[in-house]
């Protein structure tokens, strides 16, 4: 989980630093920072107020100050890594995907980190990408666009097998920040217009993108809608997140229920319980049915009238 978070984070940094040497090429200011274009006469003023590197917001660097050198450098590098992710991910679809789909939190990751992908290659921004030399940054959009899209039907392929489907495809749409059925519609169009996958794989593709354009967007927004009624008993409510539990299970080491999902990305990363830090571990875990019974039949009732109401 912490390895995909970092390198999800890496791949779209990269794309980020990417979009900047674009902007850099087209302006014709490929030697100092940004803004140093057109202060020549300014003297070290600008320099002088510059805040360092080290101490930006969170330890990230701006950008827009890097001089263009260390901007490709960075961009190389990102990429470089970001690259071996998809490819991983790739790997795993295809060898693993059973192992992915068994684990909630790591499906949740590698459903994210694919959406972004897909994002930045087909998105509003894609355009923005296209820089002069884009081997030189280790950017190859069609290679990336192609393993991105062979992933998505791995996955959905061992969902079909081992879950009788519905499952991968949910989790794609209810991906909030990078998720639209347009995106995956324009994935299609271009894979095929440039043949990026095999005819079977592509066929596949396009079912997915099919299906998530009939169920993805209704499934969003009956999320959402539950989420957000005002009648849902606190039983039901995750206390870490406030939104309704679908897999409660009990703490041990402090009593308190919570979501599956939730505490796994904490035990994931800390191996604490969070409400009062003793060592936690997944095994501990205490599932709560008859709970999680009382949940699936509210939600039921719930879906019901939204249907009826839209």
């Amino acid at each position: 989980h912490l390895l995909l978070n970092d390198l999800t984070k890496l791949l779209e940094e990269g794309l980020d630093y990417l979009v900047e040497v674009r902007k850099r090429q087209a302006s014709g200011n490929t030697g100092g920072p940004a803004d140093q274009q057109g202060n020549a006469q300014g003297g070290n003023a600008e320099e002088e107020e510059r805040v360092p590197d080290a101490l930006q917001d969170n330890g990230t660097r701006n950008v827009e100050q890097m001089d263009f050198e260390r901007l490709q450098s960075m961009c190389r590098g990102n990429l470089e890594l970001g690259n071996g992710c998809v490819r991983l991910l790739w790997r795993m679809s295809k060898e693993l995907a059973s192992v992915v789909l068994s684990d909630q939190v790591i499906l949740e990751q590698v459903v994210t980190t694919l959406n972004c992908t897909l994002d930045h290659l087909v998105g509003p921004k894609s355009l923005q990408l296209k820089v002069n030399n884009p081997a030189e940054y280790g950017f190859d959009p069609r290679k990336l666009l192609s393993e991105v899209c062979d992933t998505y039907v791995y996955l959905q392929r061992a969902d079909n097998e081992k879950h009788g489907g519905g499952r991968v495809v949910g989790e794609i749409s209810r991906e909030a920040r990078y998720f639209s059925t347009e995106k995956f519609n324009k994935a299609v169009r271009i894979v095929r217009r440039e043949n990026l996958m095999r005819a079977d794989m592509l066929k596949e593709f396009d079912q997915m993108a099919k299906s998530l354009s009939e169920t993805g967007g209704m499934g969003k927004k009956i999320e959402e809608m539950l989420n957000a009624a005002d009648d849902i008993p606190d039983e039901f409510l995750d206390p870490v997140m406030n939104e309704l539990m679908t897999d409660p299970v009990r703490l041990p080491t402090s009593g308190n229920v919570v979501d599956r999902k939730t505490i796994m990305r904490t035990l994931l990363s800390d191996g604490r319980d969070p409400f009062n830090r003793r060592e936690l571990s997944v095994d501990q875990l205490q599932p709560m049915p008859e709970l999680k019974a009382r949940i699936e039949a509210w939600i039921a009732q719930k879906v019901a009238l939204i249907s009826q109401n839209m």
